[in-house]
């Protein structure tokens, strides 16, 4: 079951009486002390308003502010104290002056059930606002920290997540596989008064990043699509855990099952490994992942994964990057139309810019043009994506260069595919279920000057 914004979850039997029963539970239990954390703090109008709502609702609350992108407090305080409970509450949001008389009443089925967590969602009228102005923001969250401390979870940050907003989602989600929680409409709390604006394109986020975030988990089988994949997906990765893991998630969440993850971990020197290791074990049928002793490259990374991959068609997926949920059911769709010269597939993809506190922020679709014209590529110097290989044309190029003046650690991608359509054709694929994260520090924007010397070394040897 999805964990969606509106509809009210019960997601164990008992959840429903319990909430029954919240109405003829005893009011006067002592002075409750909780913990409160006000998520997305900046000193600013919203956070005003929620810390004197909190404050006047529930004296006895102990509130600690969590600027954007300092998550780490937030996990500090949860790991020192010996509290059964917290809650979070985005900065912008107010709760009524009886609100500690419900949150006494919630906090009780928390603990006795018990469930991980109870989310509260806005009533129907204020519902119809959020949604509109404010799509994706969860409502107050009362955590079970037992529960979660059992799982060995921590809150997770922009390290991990595209959008520090996805807080909540990801957790409840991540909390909700183990042990169930409960959703609930109340009307003692309304959500920041603040619209987003159309400009900031909150509502496109939140389309296309919640069936990513909201994808259950589930156990991935063998089955015959996994026998025999149409499609491998090869992620190369060197000291990016953070990233790889929403990849990886996108890839989880795909709509068909006919893939297979290759991972290669280039001898990365942190956790990179051991997070691999885990994916795998965790879905055996579906990931497999091979470990460089040290870091060989971009092209020597893809070379190991072509001699490892099942499936008659590769793609590249870069471990900052991630799939829509049709991306594979897209592509492989596409196959069974293509003549035997097609050797290469690409097409256009969603741009997000990364700030500086590393949130994302949608910048819309590229425009590559349905005919591919190298010379344009080369000039541009904008890396084509998605970038989809018939496995078997790949292997007769002998793989990936590492000889050329890069030596297969900068612009593998372009090379390929010029030597690809040396004797091949591309395909342009419709539609767009591939995500480009753009970063200041991306080896287009770093390595210009390098570029513009490799760029005059292959138009030179390919006569271009």
């Amino acid at each position: 079951m999805h964990i969606t914004a509106r509809k009210i979850m019960i997601i164990c039997a008992t959840c429903a009486v319990w909430i029954d029963k919240l109405d003829k539970m005893p009011k006067n239990r002592g002075e409750l002390t909780v913990m409160v954390f006000v998520l997305g703090a900046d000193h600013g109008r919203d956070e005003r308003f929620t810390v004197h709502s909190m404050t006047s609702a529930v004296p006895a609350a102990r509130l600690t502010l969590v600027p954007p992108g300092q998550h780490h407090v937030l996990n500090e305080a949860v790991f020192h104290t010996e509290d059964p409970y917290c809650m979070t509450i985005r900065a912008g949001g107010r709760v009524d002056p009886d609100f500690k008389l419900r949150l006494e009443e919630w906090i009780h089925p928390l603990m006795q059930a018990p469930f991980s967590w109870i989310h509260l969602l806005p009533d129907t009228e204020t519902a119809s606002f959020q949604s509109r102005f404010r799509p994706g923001e969860a409502g107050p969250v009362i955590w079970n920290l037992q529960i979660m401390k059992s799982l060995g979870l921590k809150f997770p940050g922009n390290e991990v997540l595209p959008c520090e907003i996805m807080m909540e989602w990801y957790q409840m989600q991540e909390m909700h596989g183990t042990h169930p929680g409960c959703s609930q409409e109340s009307s003692d709390w309304s959500p920041s008064r603040y619209k987003f604006r159309d400009w900031q394109r909150k509502g496109q986020e939140w389309k296309k990043l919640a069936p990513i975030l909201l994808s259950p988990k589930t156990s991935l089988g063998m089955s015959a699509e996994v026998q025999k994949p149409r499609l491998s997906i090869v992620l190369t990765v060197y000291n990016e855990p953070d990233y790889m893991q929403w990849a990886v998630r996108s890839v989880l969440a795909q709509t068909s099952g006919s893939w297979e993850l290759m991972m290669i971990d280039d001898g990365s020197t942190d956790h990179t490994g051991c997070l691999m290791q885990k994916l795998a074990s965790e879905y055996p049928f579906h990931i497999r992942c091979v470990k460089h002793p040290c870091n060989l490259g971009k092209a020597a990374a893809l070379n190991t994964a072509l001699e490892h991959v099942r499936a008659p068609w590769l793609l590249e997926l870069d471990a900052d990057d991630w799939l829509d949920p049709h991306a594979v059911q897209s592509i492989t769709e596409m196959m069974s139309t293509l003549q035997p010269e097609a050797a290469f597939l690409y097409g256009n993809h969603s741009e997000w810019r990364e700030e500086n506190d590393r949130n994302l922020s949608y910048r819309g679709a590229s425009g590559y043009s349905t005919q591919l014209d190298i010379k344009d590529m080369l000039i541009s110097g904008a890396p084509l994506a998605p970038r989809v290989f018939r496995t078997e044309t790949l292997r007769a190029l002998g793989g990936w260069k590492t000889d050329d003046p890069a030596r297969g650690r900068l612009y593998e991608d372009m090379l390929m595919i010029i030597r690809i359509l040396q004797n091949n054709q591309a395909r342009f694929l419709q539609g767009i279920g591939y995500n480009r994260r753009i970063r200041s520090n991306s080896i287009t924007r770093t390595h210009q000057e390098q570029y513009n010397h490799w760029r005059e070394w292959v138009m030179g040897m390919y006569s271009l």
